[in-house]
């Protein structure tokens, strides 16, 4: 991890990371759930920690996280997430074969309606990303 950066060092980091996967609309979101909540920053601790510290690491590429962060959320059933996280993955270079081949792979191992309910959620994501404008990369 970056033990060695700031906080806002790792946030900012954090930040950049979801301009490249999600677009400069999605960070906006974020940043004003963090400032809105009454629980507290929530959404902000995501930027250096999951995005800087897990997302930015060099061990595996952003395409493969994203297939990986794909096939987590499908055994969670966590739709919304899914539907984010399979429009960050074509923006990391994912293909929709690869993506279909990860719910298919859910199938034995999360069963049916899992699966079923993944794949939903995966074509409602990809049909909101062929309607945005595409994240350019930085």
């Amino acid at each position: 991890m970056s033990d060695d950066k700031t906080l806002k060092e790792r946030e900012e980091e954090g930040k950049q990371v979801i301009r490249e996967m999600f677009g400069d609309a999605f960070l906006d979101t974020m940043e004003s759930n963090a400032g809105d909540s009454p629980f507290g920053p929530q959404p902000k601790y995501s930027f250096g920690n999951a995005f800087a510290d897990f997302w930015g690491r060099s061990g595996i590429d952003r395409k493969t996280r994203s297939l990986i962060t794909i096939a987590f959320l499908i055994a969670q059933r966590l739709p919304n997430e899914l539907q984010n996280h399979v429009k960050g993955a074509l923006n990391n270079g994912c293909t929709l074969e690869e993506i279909n081949e990860v719910l298919l792979q859910a199938i034995p191992y999360c069963g049916f309606p899992t699966a079923s309910a993944a794949r939903k959620a995966a074509e409602n994501a990809v049909r909101q990303y062929q309607q945005q404008d595409p994240v350019k990369p930085a």
